[in-house]
């Protein structure tokens, strides 16, 4: 059976007994809250792997970034910003989930694993925010075509959108197609993602504006 800790391991990243029980607790609630939230289609180790750990592949892309304000569009079930804030303390979190079950759902998480402090929730969609962001992170696999002028706006100057992508072929595609239509206003970087216990392509695409 795979575990957390093998996972931790794999990616690298330390952690502390206290880190690891709030991943720990995070995990067990979405088991426990799926069937009535429909907050994903994956369970057991194929949760673990297919979002946990894809969540946390991104942390040393985010971990050089100096301390400020992470954004998590679309954060459904607190992915992939739960499992990279407990890991990034020099960082405030905003989950941004227009659906009110999984709003209500992602305060109960946030305030079970005592982050309140460090993480709010707005319930409303991507075009009804008006803060900005340091970074914005998002693990929707639809075209960045459709998403990224809005993403762009709340993206403060020198700020970092990250995306979370599946084959190089189509990453490489949408990011050529930005740059064709003239939308890009920054510089696009694409990285392979390491997935521990994951044969499948994932790639991050970083646009640095």
């Amino acid at each position: 059976m795979i575990t957390l800790q093998e996972g931790l391991k794999a990616l690298r990243i330390p952690w502390t007994e206290e880190q690891l029980h709030s991943l720990e607790t995070y995990v067990r609630e979405v088991e426990r809250w799926n069937p009535d939230y429909r907050l994903t289609a994956a369970s057991g180790e194929d949760f673990l792997v297919r979002h946990v750990f894809d969540s946390l592949a991104a942390f040393p892309v985010l971990n050089e970034e100096p301390p400020g304000k992470i954004a998590d569009i679309g954060s459904g079930a607190g992915l992939p910003g739960i499992p990279l804030i407990i890991f990034l303390p020099r960082f405030h979190l905003t989950l941004i989930e227009r659906s009110g079950r999984r709003a209500g759902f992602l305060r109960n998480v946030i305030a079970l694993l005592g982050l309140k402090e460090r993480v709010n929730i707005l319930e409303v969609d991507l075009k009804g925010v008006r803060e900005t962001f340091n970074i914005i992170v998002f693990r929707a696999f639809r075209n960045l075509l459709d998403w990224y002028m809005p993403l762009e706006q709340r993206c403060t100057d020198g700020g970092l959108i990250v995306a979370y992508k599946g084959k190089m072929a189509v990453v490489k595609g949408e990011l050529e197609e930005l740059q064709k239509r003239g939308l890009m206003v920054g510089k696009g970087e694409i990285l392979p993602l390491e997935v521990p216990f994951l044969e499948e392509e994932r790639h991050l695409l970083l646009i640095r504006k």
